[in-house]
């Protein structure tokens, strides 16, 4: 659905079907997705070129298309290497799919939930340096998690210093709470808020 809101060509009937039911009930849901990717597009562009980050953990991702992080990144350096992770399986396989013609960018499943499995998951270990910087993504999907997943201790816990000897830092979009249909009138354009923090030892800041 979201590749559909970005107008890309890799999704399916069902996919554009509840797409556009969704789209009758929030018509700026696209306009938001738009300017999500933007911002991802610009906190990559910023963490390779200007932050020398060449390694990025995208989690939740859904089908990395439309200006993934890999495309963005590897703008400023070819040699960037990415990992995606989402709990669909489906997802994953025509993810890796996707991906199948770059060894520098793998997909995996994995549950956001769980992020201390993420971090020692043996491909991503392979594939990604963590005695170097690591950028983690999280681009519109923290809001999919219920408070009964207790969503900040779950996803931003303590670095393991096992998982990473130098974590850069993490970005986050989410929707807001004007995403609930009739509370106000902004509430059918839709928005997202957006956050960038980094672990300095003892806490995210």
């Amino acid at each position: 659905m979201y590749d559909y809101y970005l107008g890309g060509k890799d999704n399916f009937e069902a996919d554009r079907i509840a797409a556009e039911k969704v789209l009758a009930l929030v018509p700026g849901l696209r306009r938001a997705a738009v300017e999500n990717r933007r911002f991802l597009r610009r906190v990559v562009r910023f963490l390779a070129a200007e932050a020398g980050v060449s390694q990025f953990l995208d989690i939740g991702v859904g089908l990395p298309t439309q200006g993934a992080v890999h495309e963005v990144a590897r703008e400023v350096n070819p040699d960037v290497r990415v990992v995606y992770v989402d709990y669909d399986p489906v997802v994953v396989s025509h993810g890796q799919a996707l991906l199948a013609v770059s060894d520098l960018s793998i997909m995996v499943h994995g549950d956001l939930r769980r992020p201390g499995d993420l971090l020692v998951k043996p491909e991503i270990r392979a594939h990604l340096d963590f005695s170097r910087p690591v950028a983690i993504g999280l681009f519109a999907i923290v809001h999919f998690l219920p408070d009964a997943d207790d969503p900040a201790g779950k996803v931003m816990p303590s670095p393991s210093p096992r998982a990473s000897a130098e974590l850069s830092g993490v970005a986050v979009t989410s929707a807001s709470n004007a995403w609930a249909v009739g509370s106000t009138s902004n509430s059918h354009h839709g928005s997202f808020q957006t956050l960038i923090l980094r672990w300095n030892g003892t806490a995210w800041k």
